[in-house]
């Protein structure tokens, strides 16, 4: 395999994504999967918390929301601030469904919040013919990906609480968990829970076949 510096390969990543030919991101992913190759140290799975991997994922989901919503004279707007909301510059809100497209926000403006939680779902290998081989699913990585780390969990239940108990200003705005894998079965029933406690009004996947094969994951709860 042709070897090829972080930078370059992420740049080239970069490139292929500009073209936005492929549902989910996932020709961008398929490139930093490229990293782990030859590289005999310590792994882990590419995810929110990379810097690089939550932005491409929070922009990627700002576009999917804004073609949702501009028919309305809504806005789908990355990284705002409300702070009297909770939402600082240190933890600003990954997507918000706003009545104002701009970063600093007030609370009456704010009609959502969404959380972004995505990561890298599939590996990939490059080809000599420089092609890319899918040569497995999330259950072939050394790591839990997306919603299926209880870490991703615990962050975006902790950070809504956060929200929710800053202000009153916070109480009727929803909350939605958005990722790119199911939950575990460990939280089934934690999430219809959290719900009902009117905490987060849902965790939504925007990849309705995470497994090769359609495997058996969750896709809905009772709730």
């Amino acid at each position: 395999m042709e070897q090829r510096s972080r930078t370059e390969v992420f740049q080239w990543g970069t490139e292929i994504c500009n073209a936005r030919t492929v549902v989910l991101c996932y020709r961008f992913w398929q490139v930093c999967s490229l990293l782990a190759q030859g590289y005999d140290g310590t792994k882990s799975t590419l995810q929110s918390r990379n810097a690089l991997i939550g932005n491409f994922t929070e922009k990627w989901t700002t576009d999917l929301i804004q073609g949702l919503v501009k028919d309305k004279g809504l806005f789908a707007v990355q990284g705002a601030i409300c702070n009297e909301i909770a939402l600082s510059n240190q933890s600003p809100g990954d997507v918000v469904i706003s009545r104002r497209n701009n970063l600093n926000q007030n609370p009456e403006d704010i009609l959502a919040i969404i959380e972004v939680k995505m990561s890298v779902v599939w590996n990939w290998e490059l080809q000599k013919n420089k092609s890319l081989l899918c040569i497995g699913d999330y259950k072939t990585h050394q790591g839990n990906p997306g919603l299926l780390r209880s870490d991703s969990m615990l962050k975006a239940i902790g950070k809504s609480i956060n929200i929710r108990v800053s202000s009153s200003k916070a109480s009727k705005i929803p909350i939605i968990i958005m990722g790119n894998t199911p939950i575990t079965n460990s939280y089934y029933s934690k999430v219809d829970h959290l719900k009902v406690a009117g905490i987060i009004q849902g965790f939504w996947s925007v990849n309705p076949k995470p497994l090769d094969n359609d495997g058996e994951n969750i896709k809905k709860t009772a709730k």
